[in-house]
């Protein structure tokens, strides 16, 4: 069994640097992150194979469809890539703001207000009676003239916050998809390693029942019987532990998709795929690297961290607005 779990390790290593989202940001940065194209390699018993690698789907090689339903629904309900989500759609919201900084701002006011004047008031012409004014303020357009690129250096800075958020999105994605195929490879190695357990257990059974009858009819003493009960108790033991580690991985497996305990005990357990289902090529270029989310995520920090390094700059220089009022 841990044989057939070393076989999938190789799975979970092609989720480290799976293909970003579609969803992450163009421009030159991103565009160098991007890596594909159809690479060779070696398998051991069926020759030299091509296929295109990374997927984002990575866990799908292992064929397995209880994994593959998981992880959709954890990529759809996990409280943590909601978050992150909504995270990003605030970036968003401020980048639109400081974009907004690099146009004319025009703006105008009216307003209505009907006042009653207290009959013991101090307005003795008034007292009594009830006045309606208008107020209408003048069209007025503002525009600031980014000559040393402040504004320019503060949008770009805020679209890089976008950036950032959405690598940050695909490593939690990245980690969760990782975390769900570990637990559930566990969860059916366990499986398959509680049914030999219990054939064990049923031996051990089978045995003690023979070694009493031999006690009975005189051809052994009662030292086999009494060892024999402590075989089975200890496999007893190792299935109730197993039982208990299967438990434990299915309550983790609901709590990554983001469900409570009681969910995961309708997981599935299918049986482990051999070394044969899943492809890796033989040989990676160090700048697969720069798939990582993370990696993306510093990148894109240090790219704001320099925008607003000039921003800061320009605040030095003098600032000129221009004002018009019409009305």
């Amino acid at each position: 069994m841990k044989r057939r779990i070393a076989l999938i390790l190789p799975l979970l290593l092609l989720g480290a640097c799976a293909r970003l989202p579609p969803h992450l940001p163009g421009g030159k940065m991103a565009q160098n992150t991007q890596i594909s194209g159809t690479l060779a390699y070696v398998d051991g018993h069926n020759g030299v194979l091509t296929g295109t690698w990374p997927v984002s789907n990575w866990w799908t090689s292992a064929q397995l469809p209880a994994l593959n339903t998981l992880i959709t629904e954890a990529l759809r309900d996990n409280p943590s890539l909601q978050v992150a989500s909504a995270r990003i759609l605030q970036a968003k919201a401020a980048a639109a703001d400081q974009h907004a900084a690099l146009l004319p701002h025009f703006s105008a006011a009216a307003s209505v207000t009907q006042e009653y004047f207290s009959r013991q008031g101090l307005h003795a012409p008034l007292n009594g009676k009830t006045i309606t004014y208008g107020a209408l303020n003048p069209l007025e357009m503002r525009y600031h003239l980014d000559l040393w690129g402040r504004d320019s250096d503060r949008a770009r800075s805020a679209l890089g916050e976008v950036r950032v958020h959405q690598a940050d999105y695909a490593e939690a994605k990245l980690l969760l998809s990782t975390q769900l195929a570990w637990h559930y490879l566990l969860l059916a190695g366990d499986v398959q390693r509680l049914r030999q357990l219990v054939r064990a257990e049923a031996l051990h059974t089978s045995l003690l029942h023979l070694e009493q009858q031999r006690w009975h009819d005189g051809l052994s003493d009662a030292r086999a019987v009494y060892l024999q009960e402590e075989a089975r108790a200890g496999a007893r033991q190792s299935v109730a532990d197993m039982q208990a580690a299967i438990a434990q991985q299915r309550y983790i497996l609901a709590a990554l998709v983001g469900h409570g305990p009681d969910w995961g005990r309708d997981i599935p357990a299918e049986p482990l795929p051999t070394l044969s289902t899943i492809t890796m090529p033989r040989n990676l270029p160090l700048r697969l690297i720069a798939h990582r989310p993370d990696i993306v995520a510093a990148r894109w920090e240090t790219e704001v961290a320099a925008q607003q390094v000039g921003a800061a700059r320009a605040a030095f220089y003098p600032d000129v607005n221009i004002a018009l009022f019409a009305g």
